[in-house]
């Protein structure tokens, strides 16, 4: 057991410089948004401080976006790189045939790096009412915490798939903005079913986990919300696990 988490921990500082040494991820990550959400939202700075609840609701579907970017190509397009590289296999010989602790570490570095950038997309938002500094980042950090883990084993199910990364990068990013604007033009259709399947885009389980968490924070409590998280969240994780177990270390189209 000591050894498995030295090995992951191992990893994990690897994944780590990695994703540290590139700039690009950190700017379409974090600076993007937030200067996207800055310059669309000047007015707020006229006059008195937003309340801080409409606040958290309205940076839902950015939060969204960090998450789902951080995770989608953090972890699902790069094992499909490394796979297809030969670097997934090296990795697993070195840590004796088992591919998951590769798997964790890469995605404990990934939930690192997404904690930062939502940190500092917190800390930004949190300027528009800094009388509710501390509450605006514990909000949108536990939004973060929330979401980010079943998110991070749901996108394993990419790394299943027999296609190659360019392609998947691709469509990744093509389905990311359109899963943008479902979140944000849909009502809510105050079902269970309706709510659920909404759910089952990344971007919307975002969204709906910060109105439910907006709410705790109101003093509102709803059954019916919390049933539909725990739903969708348990079928992430279980995707994921399934998905981990199926992933192949081994290229489709190059001999490695």
């Amino acid at each position: 057991m000591k050894t498995n988490t030295k090995i992951i921990y191992n990893y994990f500082k690897v994944f780590n410089k990695i994703i540290w040494s590139e700039k690009i991820p950190f700017i379409y990550t974090v600076i993007a948004p937030t200067l996207f959400f800055v310059f669309s939202n000047l007015p707020l700075f006229e006059g008195r401080d937003i309340d801080k609840n409409q606040l958290i609701l309205k940076i839902g579907n950015y939060l969204g976006y960090i998450v789902v970017s951080v995770m989608l190509n953090g972890i699902s397009l790069q094992l499909l790189n490394y796979r297809e590289n030969g670097t997934f296999k090296t990795f697993t010989m070195i840590s004796g045939g088992d591919k998951h602790l590769v798997v964790v570490g890469l995605i404990l570095s990934e939930l690192l790096f997404g904690l930062i950038c939502s940190s500092i997309f917190a800390f930004v938002i949190a300027m528009y009412n800094f009388r509710s500094f501390f509450f605006i980042v514990f909000a949108s950090l536990s939004i973060y915490i929330i979401s980010s883990v079943p998110i991070a084993l749901f996108v394993l199910f990419i790394g299943v798939l027999k296609v190659r990364a360019n392609t998947m990068i691709t469509i990744s990013n093509i389905s990311l903005i359109l899963f943008i604007w479902i979140s944000a033009v849909r009502k809510d259709t105050g079902t269970f079913w309706g709510e659920l399947l909404y759910g089952l885009i990344p971007n919307d389980f975002v969204t709906q986990v910060d109105m439910f968490v907006v709410h705790l924070f109101q003093g509102i409590f709803t059954l019916d919300r919390l049933i539909v998280l725990m739903t969708i969240i348990a079928l992430y994780i279980v995707i994921g696990i399934l998905s981990l177990s199926k992933i192949q270390v081994n290229s489709f189209y190059m001999r490695n």
